[in-house]
This record gives structure tokens, C-alpha cells and sequence, in this order.
């Protein structure tokens, strides 16, 4: 291949023309033969070659190291036949260029810290914004390292950096590059004093498809397209047949766009824009297909970008709301909008990913929470009328505010004193906040250092300033309010000056979301409205098992997957090791918070409704029937709830009439589904302080150091603590126990033992809905550890154990079979077995000697009039005697 060295070198002294062509094999040999290559690089370009010749199917020898050349083969092999995501082809290919690249000598570029020439240093300085510093960095840095003067670029040199970029990141990149750095020249040219003249010649843009006006359309198409435009925007839930929900003036421009752009790319493929008589024109697959083909060229082989995402999202939304296409043409439309891909979150942009490692640090986030005390400090106090000290005082409310409920930037530019800020009884009454509709928002309350900033703010500033008749809560000096873009841009700037990072409304409302595994209390966003309720995430702390003595609990609300740590990866390898070594121990386990994914949780919430699953409904007919037996004997109102394990939160807030607490703590393994349970408590219990903490309770847990120790009661329903061995539960409880004082308690649940018989129809009911849950636990191994499970090849078992008095879950090999997973393999005889769960039942006195044990005295208990299950109220036992507290009441008997 011309400009490539050669391997051998009796050829070295061959002319261009007599080079023989060098092949992938003889690349492969260079990179084994090459020192400058580093061994990961060297393995890297080694699989690249590989996988490349499996999906054109060819031998390397064959197969020649020509860039353009491979990306033209590759093009002609269908997507499905190579096998591997677009990701992974892309990564292939960029290999292969760089080493292609390097093989025919061709250096890459200079690195991004090399120092530049004074004279090209001088005029980078100059440049007055950063986008020209950007377009120019690459043109500016490959000069500089190649001794090429400002007056001596030119468009050969370009050119040739411009062919450097496509050998090793392909044409699109290169051209983009070309195009980029001319403009930016030419227009450093006509603003920097010193700036060489010369112009550069700048690559015509590649000419956009034609665009029909939609008069070039039938007038049917454009009727139905008014309707539809109509229907959208005046939608809602009390309209008769719109949909769910009204769309904003802005959407309905796009979709109106969205649509008529598509009605264009149609005609294009037609040839003729009078056959687009409507929109279900628009929406037939066949159609769908063509008109989706305009956008990803031929063979759809161009990744889809936003936009033709964005576009398919539209056309199958008309489809299903208005059009009212039948089953099978959504499933043929929604398969070729899944294909277009987008249904994964994008990854963050790489000043986000730095934030929020930055925010691991404890010191940051600290020095978060303290910024608003700090600015308003520097504000004189609020005190202060001149126009920076006001506006700084603004500044130290807007923050305080945001780390108190999770405003949106509109919302916090748009408050009004008296509407969406309350303060009915002056300073020294409540302060509460509403964003939002008034009518269906919660109100979230505003306490402690950002009620005393906001408190200041008002009396001794904002009265001051310019009356304004809509009362708006930031003003400026000549009685206007703020613009969201001052207020945001003001945030940014304070943030980055105080700790670094430009933390504007909405960068604070990404990482409340993304630090749901770290020490983060700043409020999670809650979709349009909001809900002030803290996502507090626990880090390691003395309180409950260690991760090595305890299993998942499972109560009567459904569970769902982990929140990732602050490292993710780390996380899913640990799990994965985790759920490997129990596969390979010599009695197989699958420990039992592996059964509660989604579908798990939904399965687990069938089996609470069957007449053979009694715990669930048997404690709900005790917590209603005693409610006030309970309140009475823990004796304390204004107490902080702790619910460990609390799922949908509804068991507690059967007991929020007659506990009132002050504060509800929910604690789950899956902070989102408690995001969902706490928004919907919250509105119907206002004026409690709610918080979510995201953990797994089979892991080292702490509470947040702002709740106060006085007061707290544990709440654990649903017999939970049945999964633990009793050495198990013993830890468990006396962690509980050293959490509280003498006035705290805990109420908890737990199963009586029983009848054999109803326990095994418990938990193998004659309908396999049981049986359905735990077969579900090899599904989410196959998926967390790659093993290779076939659920059929396995039965349900369960069954009472007497000598431990507890039921055992198993999975039973139905037949001698293998199960693999990358890196290893077992071998199961017919009838071997996994074990997935345990679940201890007890008698009331051996419960009560475990509590002791523990170091809690039983206080209190009730029962069903069965006597199936029991809810038990425990405090912690005096230091000093070993005897319950003097609060302690007399055991009740139970309810007969």
C-alpha cells in the first residue's frame, strides 16, 4: 500500500510501484515485532484483526491493511450478520486506522500539553472566545510542533493534518476538522490584531435534502395535520379523547416541524408529494422505513442521530394516539424505532462525569452546604443595599433554597412572596415552599440555616428594594425581576469560585440524582412537580450486619435492583464474584435479594394477594386493629419512623394518624422505587419531613448525623427478620440497639411458628405464582453474571425444616445439565439443588430471649387471633440494671 513501510527488508529497497500490498497478517506480525506499541495495545490491535476478519468472513493474509478499503467491506456486511453492536464495530475500526497509521510511519499528534512556539503562544492569547480557541487548538498545537509559523500555514498544511485525522478517526472526522479550522482561521484573520491575513479555503458544506412548504402538499394532509396539532396542544385529563396530558407551544412547533419534515423526506422517496394524502400515510411501515431511509442513507447504514431518533419517537406517537394503528403495526414501527437506538440514557458530558467524582469528596460537599451561610455572610448579613452585596445576598438565598426542595430554574426565577414562598405569620412562624401547581404541589417545609438566610433576606433587603406588584422573590435594582439566564449564570459563578465546579440549578439537580450512592442530602428531582423529600444515602457505619453475616429481607412491599456505589463497575464485579462463589460453593446458594428485580417485586406482590400467603394481611389486620394500643405504648408523639426495608411505605402510614411523627426515614434497596412510594406519601402527609435513604440493609449501615438519637423508633414489618440465622438477627438487633436511647423503641414483625401444613402452603401455592418468583432468581443470574440458566431445566421446592424451625426455598435440577459463564462452569446431577432463602419462624418467648439477648426488653406484643404472627414492641434495656426502661409497660396479651 503506498506510503507503508514494508516488514521484510529485501523489499525495503523496492520502488512504490513494486511494494507488494501489505495485509493484515503482515500488520499483525509488525505489531508483535513493534516496541513502540505498549502490550495492551499490541492485545487490542490483535483482537481488532480478528474480529474484523470474522465479520467480512476473510483471512487476514487476504485481507488488505488499506483503511478506506476495509471500511468499504465492511459497509457491504449487513449489521445482524456482524455480530457485534455499533460501539464495539466502531472501536474496531479506529483501531485498526491507528495502526494502520503507525505502521506506515505516520506519527500522531502532538500531545495536549506540548508547549508553544512564543509566536503562536502570543496569538492564541489573543483569541477572544473559546470557540475559536477550540477550533484552533489542533491547527494551532501541529504547527507549533512542526516549526510551521503562523505566516506559513497554509491549505496544503491543512490538508495533510486534516489526512493525519482520517487515518486514524476516519473521513467524517476529518472533514469536519477541515471545515472547523478554516472558518475559525478566516474569522481570527478579521478580529486579532497581529493575526495573518491569508484566508483559508473553506470545504462547501454538503447540500441538505429539499424541504417542501406544506402548500406543496394535499389539503387533506394539511387538515389532519391540523387537527392533530390541535389535539395535541389542548389534550389534558379532563378532555374526552385527547391524550393524558396537554403538550407545550414549543412541542407542538416540533412535532408540527417533525411531521412536515418527514411528509418532505416521503415525497423525496415517492417522487410525488400528492400521494401523502394524511398521516397515516406517514406512519405505514413501508413508509416509515422510506422515509427514516432519508436520514441514514443508503442501507441505513449511518448512525442515527438525534434528530432521526427524535423523528421516529413522533411518527410512532401519531401512530398510537391518532392515527390509532392496530397491534401489529405499532410492533413493526416500534421495532424500527428501537433499532435507531437512544433507549439508553446518554452518557454524561465529560465536565459532568468530573463533578460529580469531584463531589465524592466529603470536603466538597461540605463546603456545598455551608456556601449559602457563607455568601450571605459576605453580603453584610442582607443588610447591605448596594446593588453586588444585593445581588449576592440573592445568590445565597437562590442556593439555599435549591439544597431545601428541588426547584427547577424556572421555578426559582418565577418565585413570588405570598404564592409559591409562604410566610404567613412573619419571621417567627413557619416558611414554606410550593413549585409548581399550588393546587396538587406539596408543600416543602423551610427550616433551620436556609429559613434564617431567607428570613434576613426579606426583612432587611427585599423590603427595602423597589415595591413590585407581583412580589417576586429576586429582584433587581431597578424593581425587574431576574432572568433564569442572570440567575443561573450568577449560581455558576459563585459555585466555581467557592469549590471549584460551576454548579448551575440544573448541574445541582443531576448530581442530587446521581449521588444517590453517596453522602449527598441535596433533594432529588421528581419529574414536573416536587417533593421535599431528602435521598440521604448512608455510607459505612456501625449499624446493622456486615455484608458477610446477613441475606435480603424480604416484607410485604416489592424490591428492586441495588443503586450502584459510587463505583459502578466495582460494584457489578463484586456482585457478580459474589453470586459466582455461592454457584460453586458445595451446597449451590443465590442469596435472596437476587430474587426482587422488577419482575420479582411484581411477582412478590401477587403472592401477598394469595389466600395461602397469610403474613402480609395478617400483620395489616394487627398494626389496624391496635393502632392505638401501639401509639399508647411507645408513649412519645413527634418521633423520627424509621422504616427499614419499607418498600411502598403503606404499613407505616397506617400508623402516621396515631405514631404523628415528625419525620418518616423510609430505608430500601432501590431509591427510586422509594422516590415513587414517598411522592405520593407526601401528599397525603404534608406536614411530616420525609426522607429516603438508598440501602441495602445486608450491608454496613449508618443514619444521617442530622437525625436526632432522642425519639427514634425502628419500624421493621413483614417478618424480615425471619431471612437471618438467629446469630444473624442478634447482630442485627443489637446494631438497632446501639442506635437508640432510652426513650427510642423497636416495633417489629415477626412469624409464629406453626402448623407445617399452612407454612408449605405458603410458600408453594397451587397456583406456582411462588414457584414463578423463585425460578425468576436464575433469569437475574444469567443477567448479572452471565450464566446461562434455562429456568425450565429447574423446579420449584419448598419445604419445613424442624430442626432449625424455619422453611427453606430451593431451585431442584429436573435433569444432569451444565451451567456455564465466561471464565468457568458447574456440572449438576439430577434432584441437586440451590438454595435461595430461608425464613425462621419463631415462638414469642424464643423471640423475646433474642431481643434480651440483643439488648432490648420486650415491652409490648399483639397477635391475630390465630396466633400466625405477632408484632412486638422492644426498648433498649437500662445499662445500669439490665431491666427495661421506666417507661416500660406491662406485656398485652393477645387479641383473642
Amino acid at each position: 500500500m503506498p506510503g507503508m513501510r514494508s516488514t521484510d527488508s529485501h523489499q525495503s529497497t523496492a520502488g512504490p510501484a513494486d511494494a507488494p500490498a501489505v495485509s493484515l497478517a503482515d500488520l499483525q506480525v509488525w505489531i508483535e515485532a513493534s516496541s513502540g506499541l505498549a502490550a495492551r495495545d499490541r492485545r487490542d490491535c490483535r483482537a481488532a484483526i480478528r474480529a474484523l476478519c470474522a465479520m467480512l468472513g476473510s483471512d487476514a493474509a487476504a485481507t488488505p491493511a488499506d483503511a478506506a478499503e476495509l471500511d468499504r467491506r465492511l459497509a457491504r456486511v449487513p449489521k445482524p450478520a456482524r455480530g457485534r453492536a455499533d460501539k464495539t464495530v466502531a472501536n474496531i475500526r479506529w483501531r485498526l486506522r491507528r495502526a494502520i497509521a503507525l505502521h506506515g510511519g505516520e506519527t500522531g499528534p502532538a500531545p495536549r500539553d506540548t508547549a508553544l512556539t512564543p509566536h503562536w503562544a502570543a496569538l492564541r492569547e489573543r483569541l477572544p472566545t473559546r470557540r475559536l480557541r477550540y477550533g484552533l487548538s489542533r491547527l494551532i498545537r501541529e504547527a507549533s510542533a512542526a516549526g510551521v509559523e503562523p505566516q506559513m500555514v497554509s491549505d496544503a498544511l491543512l490538508e495533510a493534518i486534516a489526512g493525519r485525522l482520517a487515518a486514524s478517526a476516519g473521513e467524517a472526522r476529518a472533514r469536519a476538522f477541515r471545515r472547523q479550522a478554516a472558518e475559525c482561521w478566516n474569522e481570527a484573520a478579521g478580529l486579532v490584531a497581529g493575526w495573518p491575513r491569508l484566508r483559508l479555503a473553506s470545504p462547501a458544506r454538503p447540500a441538505r435534502p429539499s424541504q417542501l412548504p406544506l402548500d406543496a402538499f394535499p389539503i387533506t394532509f394539511r387538515r389532519d395535520l391540523e387537527r392533530y396539532l390541535a389535539w395535541a396542544a389542548h389534550s389534558g385529563r379532563l378532555s374526552r379523547d385527547g391524550s393524558s396530558r396537554s403538550l407545550s407551544p414549543s412541542t407542538v412547533r416540533l412535532r408540527g416541524e417533525h411531521l412536515r419534515l418527514a411528509a418532505s423526506a416521503l415525497a423525496r422517496r415517492l417522487g410525488y408529494p400528492r400521494r401523502v394524502i394524511s398521516l397515516a400515510t406517514l406512519v405505514e411501515p413501508v413508509n416509515f422505513k422510506l422515509l427514516l431511509g432519508e436520514y441514514l442513507g443508503p442501507g441505513g447504514e449511518r448512525q442515527a442521530g438525534t434528530f432521526a431518533r427524535g423523528l421516529a419517537v413522533t411518527l410512532f406517537g401519531v401512530a398510537r394516539q391518532w392515527v390509532k394503528a392496530p397491534a401489529s403495526q405499532l410492533d413493526q414501527l416500534g421495532h424500527y424505532k428501537r433499532r435507531l437506538g437512544g433507549g439508553v440514557a446518554p452518557r454524561r458530558a465529560g465536565s459532568d462525569r468530573l463533578a460529580l467524582e469531584r463531589f465524592a469528596d466529603p470536603a466538597t460537599l461540605a463546603a456545598l452546604r455551608t456556601l449559602p451561610e457563607r455568601l450571605f455572610a459576605e453580603a453584610a448579613g442582607g443588610r447591605s443595599l448596594q446593588p453586588r452585596a444585593v445581588r449576592k445576598a440573592q445568590l445565597a438565598v437562590a442556593l439555599a433554597l435549591l439544597l431545601t426542595a428541588p426547584l427547577r430554574l424556572g421555578q426559582l426565577a418565577g418565585l413570588r412572596l405570598g404564592h409559591e414562598l409562604r410566610r404567613p405569620s412573619g419571621r417567627h412562624g413557619p416558611m414554606s415552599l410550593v413549585a409548581g401547581d399550588a393546587a396538587a404541589a406539596p408543600e416543602c417545609a423551610i427550616v433551620g440555616p436556609a429559613k434564617a438566610i431567607v428570613d434576613d433576606y426579606l426583612d432587611h433587603c427585599h423590603a427595602a428594594l423597589l415595591p413590585n406588584p407581583e412580589a417576586w422573590l429576586f429582584l433587581r435594582s431597578d424593581g425587574s425581576r431576574w432572568g433564569e439566564a442572570a440567575l443561573r449564570h450568577g449560581i455558576a459563578a459563585e459555585t466555581r469560585r467557592a469549590i471549584g465546579i460551576a454548579s448551575t440549578p440544573g448541574r445541582l439537580r443531576q448530581l442530587a440524582a446521581a449521588n444517590t450512592g453517596r453522602s449527598m442530602t441535596v433533594c432529588q428531582p421528581t419529574g414536573r412537580g416536587t417533593m421535599p423529600t431528602r435521598i440521604e444515602p448512608t455510607g459505612p457505619g456501625p449499624i446493622g450486619m456486615e455484608p458477610a453475616q446477613a441475606q435480603a429481607q424480604r416484607s410485604g412491599a416489592g424490591r428492586r435492583d441495588t443503586e450502584g456505589p459510587p463505583d459502578a463497575h466495582d460494584s457489578q464485579r463484586a456482585e457478580r464474584d459474589a453470586l459466582l462463589a455461592g454457584l460453586c460453593a458445595p451446597q449451590a446458594r443465590i442469596a435472596p435479594k437476587y430474587l426482587y428485580d422488577s419482575l420479582g417485586s411484581a411477582l412478590f406482590d401477587a403472592i401477598t394477594e394469595l389466600d395461602e400467603y397469610y403474613p402480609t394481611r395478617t400483620e395489616r389486620a394487627i398494626l389496624r386493629t391496635h393502632e392505638r394500643e401501639i401509639a399508647a405504648a411507645f408513649g412519645r408523639a413527634g418521633c423520627t419512623l424509621i422504616d427499614l426495608g419499607a418498600g411502598n411505605g403503606e404499613k407505616a402510614a397506617s400508623l402516621f394518624p396515631v405514631l404523628r411523627p415528625r419525620e418518616y426515614v423510609a430505608l430500601d434497596i432501590s431509591v427510586d422505587y422509594l422516590q415513587r412510594s414517598l411522592e405520593a406519601l407526601q401528599r397525603r402527609f404534608p406536614q411530616i419531613v420525609m426522607t429516603a435513604i438508598g440501602a441495602d440493609l445486608a450491608r454496613p449501615l449508618v443514619l444521617p448525623a442530622r437525625l436526632a438519637r432522642e425519639g427514634r423508633l425502628f419500624f421493621y414489618p413483614g417478618s424480615s427478620i425471619g431471612n437471618l440465622t438467629p446469630d444473624e438477627a442478634r447482630r442485627f438487633l443489637a446494631g438497632l440497639c446501639a442506635a437508640l436511647d432510652e426513650t427510642g423503641g423497636l416495633l417489629i414483625g415477626i412469624d409464629l411458628l406453626k402448623d407445617p401444613a399452612t407454612l408449605q402452603a405458603a410458600y408453594d401455592d397451587p397456583l406456582g405464582v411462588t414457584a414463578a418468583f423463585n425460578l425468576n432468581v436464575l433469569r437475574r443470574a444469567n443477567r448479572i453474571a452471565g450464566t446461562d440458566f434455562a429456568p425450565a431445566d429447574w423446579r420449584h421446592v419448598a419445604y419445613f425444616e424442624p430442626a432449625h424451625g424455619r422453611i427453606e426455598m430451593h431451585l431442584e435440577a429436573c435433569r444432569a445439565l451444565r451451567v456455564s459463564w465466561p471464565g468457568g462452569e458447574r456440572r449438576f446431577a439430577a434432584g441437586e439443588r440451590i438454595h435461595t432463602e430461608n425464613s425462621y419462624k419463631y415462638r414469642l418467648g424464643e423471640f423475646a430471649a433474642l431481643l434480651a439477648d440483643a439488648g432490648f426488653a420486650l415491652q409490648a406484643h399483639w397477635s391475630d387471633e390465630r396466633e400466625w404472627f405477632a408484632v412486638l414492641l422492644a426498648r433498649p434495656q437500662s445499662q445500669r440494671t439490665g431491666q427495661a426502661n421506666s417507661s416500660t409497660v406491662p406485656v398485652s396479651t393477645p387479641a383473642r
